[in-house]
């Protein structure tokens, strides 16, 4: 049987997740490092394309998408309803955690657009080069770094937006094992 979670390790199995996520992009980089190479690339009909260095346009669409991402993520990723001040604190505790999850995940598919949209863009445009993925993979990971990885300043910001009607989530407590 299994040992019960304590809360301490609800925190380090928010870091693990936040760690695999990020590091993901790396894993990522380096296979299309192998694919993203050459001159010439076949397609599954076996045609040629011939493969080229990417513009200027390529990059400044990436940057553009990571700013898009980080609008999104202020717009959408911190929707989060609050804790009703009529829970009791165990069921107010069990809420803020769901509800810190659900929006942790929710922040970093809108964060990992970027990169997966520039695997799309580079296939399209038939690039020579993974720069531009690396490029949206640096500007993901910043985003993560800020929005998806659980420090004590994002978890005291949930923990505000699940607060600010009165409720008592003990986010922060819950996570770090205190509450």
């Amino acid at each position: 049987m299994p040992a019960p979670r304590t809360a301490t390790s609800q925190l380090r199995a928010f870091q693990v997740l936040a760690a695999a996520l990020m590091s993901a992009l790396v894993v990522i980089a380096i296979a299309l490092s192998f694919v993203l190479t050459g001159g010439t690339r076949s397609t599954r009909s076996g045609h040629r394309v011939q493969t080229h260095p990417p513009q200027l346009w390529v990059y400044l669409v990436v940057l553009g998408l990571g700013l898009a991402s980080a609008l999104l993520v202020q717009l959408v990723g911190y929707r989060i309803a609050p804790v009703s001040p009529s829970a009791d604190p165990a069921a107010a505790a069990r809420t803020g955690v769901a509800r810190y999850q659900g929006a942790m995940v929710l922040r970093f598919a809108l964060i990992e657009a970027v990169p997966i949209i520039t695997i799309a863009l580079s296939f399209a445009i038939a690039a020579n080069t993974v720069l531009p993925y690396l490029v949206a993979a640096a500007v993901a990971l910043v985003l993560m770094y800020v929005h998806v990885w659980p420090s004590e300043r994002l978890i005291a910001k949930v923990e505000a937006i699940l607060d600010r009607q009165g409720g008592r989530s003990q986010l922060s407590a819950t996570l770090r094992g205190t509450g």
